[in-house]
């Protein structure tokens, strides 16, 4: 997601102080937390390592989750990649791996994330656009095939049909011969977060959060290497929360999550530790770099005094981050690969495990191959010839980072206060109130960028004229819905179809029961080729769908 900024027309003042320095502007970081000229040792007067810091590897886990970091386990470089049909995507995951990608994260086209078939009125014209078509089991094979999925890290951000994902992708992986205890990966399943901010949730969120509960309990009995649950800030943080608030609305989020599996008879130290995050980075990179190590310290915390977790894997904050495309220009799009670089070094300053960077292009477009090869470039020049991986935290002992640090895990616990006083973050999120902060800050983001108080280097600062010739661009293949159709019309003749009228009404009957896990009969719904579309519909005859307040 990406806000589109005019450039606004300052007066000759204005002009020329935008143009010659930032001087003017206030002094401040992304979330909005005032800076003073200087840190000294009385920043820190009274404040003590041994409690804040801790060694790497340990509780409260301040300085990293691994006692080496990046010496032993470098963080592992991705990019959001798919399109078209599964042969396309397929094609270019090979070419991402030749060419430094470690680990994969598919990108699913809009239909299917809402659970709608390539032919349904409401989504034909979107297929396979913005990212792959996932219609039945048999585009989930053309995804991945000749990549193992035992060897191969992928990783998805599904929410509303994550448990048709997980069914698709371990029967996937039943026919290349691996069980589900061997495959690997992470599926996003954070419904709560589509309510806040992306919109592409399907049903009521109590339902909803039954759905990840499925799926995380499944995984807890048969996928004990599968990630079950990623909790994103970044798509809040994208949608106009700031840095620190969409932190602490992502903790309150895993909260949920998390009370829901426990509330069906597992320990947390059962639960705890196949939570994965997903959290943002941007251009102003000690703040980055000083939330990743709040955001650890506080999970910690959490689950040890909150919830009485004894196993330390339960106190890891484990992180992928991803890099703020809000911040990305259509404008002099070149300047982007600067600023994706700073985001590579917040979150690796910070000690995140994973790094995903949009590519200098997605301010306007789809990825060409060219920006999608810039970028992985980017994150393997800061891994190999920066010195960011030669040393665990780097930034320990800053005066400046911290006191941020410090100042960031309190703004995070004041909001988590806020939270529980209004009854829970579902209470909060069917009242509208995350929503309307989130709203209020993209607004008076948007004024500090229009009225140049907030500097966007070529848009309202150091503008200049586009060289030119035109920018190379994705070229997308205008026929890719139409054979996703033909495909589905083939499919549905080959099927058995009193299987699969049986397996969708099973598939009812399970969602009217409130205690049965619903992956075994999606599962069997998928083995009967059952499609995405179908099985969503199933499920929407039963839990109905989510409209929003009024005044959200």
């Amino acid at each position: 997601m990406t806000r589109t900024t005019s450039s606004p027309k300052p007066g000759l003042s204005e002009m020329e102080s935008a143009e010659n320095s930032p001087s003017g502007r206030a002094f401040v970081t992304r979330s909005g937390i005032e800076l003073p000229a200087e840190f000294t040792p009385e920043t820190l007067r009274g404040w003590d390592p041994a409690q804040k810091l801790g060694e790497p590897g340990k509780y409260p886990y301040t300085r990293g989750i691994h006692a080496d970091m990046y010496r032993k386990r470098p963080w592992t470089i991705r990019h959001n990649a798919g399109f078209g049909s599964g042969e396309d995507t397929n094609a270019l995951f090979k070419y991402l791996f030749k060419n430094g990608l470690t680990g994969l994260n598919l990108a699913v086209d809009l239909p299917t994330q809402m659970g709608l078939d390539a032919d349904d009125p409401r989504g034909q014209f979107e297929a396979g656009r913005v990212g792959v078509a996932l219609s039945s089991l048999e585009d989930m094979e053309r995804v991945y095939d000749g990549i193992p999925l035992d060897q191969v890290s992928t990783s998805t951000a599904m929410n509303g049909m994550a448990i048709v994902f997980l069914a698709q992708y371990v029967l996937a992986a039943e026919r290349q011969g691996m069980p589900p205890s061997a495959i690997r990966g992470t599926v996003q399943n954070d419904i709560l977060k589509e309510f806040l901010a992306r919109g592409t949730y399907i049903f009521p969120p109590r339902p909803s959060i039954r759905l990840v509960g499925d799926v995380i309990e499944w995984c807890i009995n048969h996928a004990p290497k599968f990630n079950p649950i990623s909790v994103s800030a970044c798509h809040m943080q994208q949608a106009g929360a700031t840095h620190i608030q969409s932190i602490a609305y992502c903790l309150a989020n895993a909260q949920v999550y998390l009370d829901e599996v426990i509330r069906r008879g597992y320990s947390v130290d059962q639960v705890a530790p196949l939570f994965s995050f997903l959290i943002p980075t941007t251009a102003y990179f000690f703040e980055a770099a000083a939330n990743h190590r709040a955001a650890r310290r506080l999970w910690a915390s959490l689950l040890k005094e909150r919830y009485g977790a004894k196993d330390p894997r339960s106190w890891v904050f484990r992180a992928a981050t991803a890099g703020d495309q809000t911040e990305l220009t259509a404008a002099q799009p070149l300047n982007n690969l600067a600023r994706i670089t700073l985001h590579c070094l917040g979150a690796t300053l910070g000690g995140s495990q994973s790094v995903i960077l949009a590519a200098y292009d997605e301010a306007y477009d789809l990825p060409t191959e060219k920006s999608f090869r810039a970028t992985l470039m980017a994150q393997n020049i800061v891994l190999r010839e920066s010195g960011v991986a030669d040393v665990v935290d780097p930034l320990a002992g800053s005066y400046y980072v911290e006191w941020l640090t410090d100042r960031s895990e309190q703004e995070m616990r004041a909001i988590l206060q806020r939270i529980a006083d209004v009854g829970g973050m579902v209470t909060a999120i069917e009242s509208g109130i995350v929503q309307k902060d989130m709203a209020r800050q993209a607004y008076q983001e948007e004024r500090h960028i229009q009225n140049g108080q907030k500097s966007r280097v070529g848009v309202n600062c150091l503008v200049v004229e586009e060289e030119e010739g035109e920018q190379e661009t994705f070229s997308s293949d205008p026929d890719v819905g139409r054979r996703q159709v033909e495909r589905l019309q083939a499919l549905r003749r080959q099927r058995h179809p009193g299987r699969l009228a049986e397996s969708l009404e099973e598939l009812k009957r399970a969602a009217q029961d409130q205690g049965r896990n619903l992956v075994p009969p999606i599962m069997e719904a998928v083995r009967c080729m059952a499609t995405t579309g179908e099985i969503g519909t199933a499920l929407r005859d039963v839990f109905g769908t989510y409209k929003p307040p009024s005044g959200i």
